[in-house]
């Protein structure tokens, strides 16, 4: 991979998760948490929103990935950035890497850059989002528990980060329903890390 982009991921697009479809054949780098605390909350539908109101909530834990720019281009996309999710730099730290991880250039970069990470627009935020229970860690066992997918929402629902909007679009190249990730109850989310795409 010549040129790429950090990302971190924080809930359905961590592997084996229902979104992690989008971001296969990225190069994961390993597990690591955001240095700042920042609120983890999720909506009715246990979809996952990370606010930016530093010095609330916890250091929340996640996934590093490296990828490409037609990519960045998808999950920017699959986010709805800018109406849903803006797309700002965090600092990470705690960086476990993956033992595949061989590229010496990247992990160097991994350890110096703030990568991107998906947040709710601070236009968005309210006293009543705030005061929802923050989360440090999206797990796979709470995922596939409480996750609905988008084409079994409810359309006449407005969810807390839809207010006033269209929904975002699924990337063009993304079938609707996701097809091939399989909707298993009960994965730890020990298990859920060990998986490599």
């Amino acid at each position: 991979m010549n040129a790429f982009n950090l990302v971190f991921v924080y809930g359905t697009l961590k592997r084996g998760l229902y979104n992690s479809k989008v971001i296969r054949g990225a190069n994961y780098i390993g597990a690591a948490k955001t240095k700042p605390c920042l609120p983890l909350i999720t909506d009715e539908y246990y979809v996952p929103f990370l606010l930016q109101a530093p010095g609330m909530g916890s250091q929340v834990s996640g996934e590093l990935y490296a990828v490409d720019n037609e990519m960045l281009a998808k999950l920017d996309e699959l986010e709805g950035v800018p109406k849903y999710y803006t797309r700002e730099q965090v600092e990470i730290e705690d960086l476990t890497l993956c033992p595949h991880q061989r590229d010496t250039g990247l992990i160097h970069t991994a350890m110096t850059m703030k990568p991107w990470v998906y947040m709710m627009p601070n236009h968005r935020i309210t006293e009543d989002l705030l005061g929802k229970p923050h989360l440090d860690v999206y797990s796979a066992e709470n995922h596939f528990k409480h996750y609905i997918p988008r084409y079994m929402r409810d359309k006449s629902h407005v969810s807390l980060n839809l207010q006033g909007s269209t929904a975002p679009k699924m990337p063009s190249s993304m079938p609707a329903k996701m097809g091939g990730i399989p909707h298993i109850p009960h994965v730890s989310s020990t298990m859920a890390q060990a998986q490599q795409i």
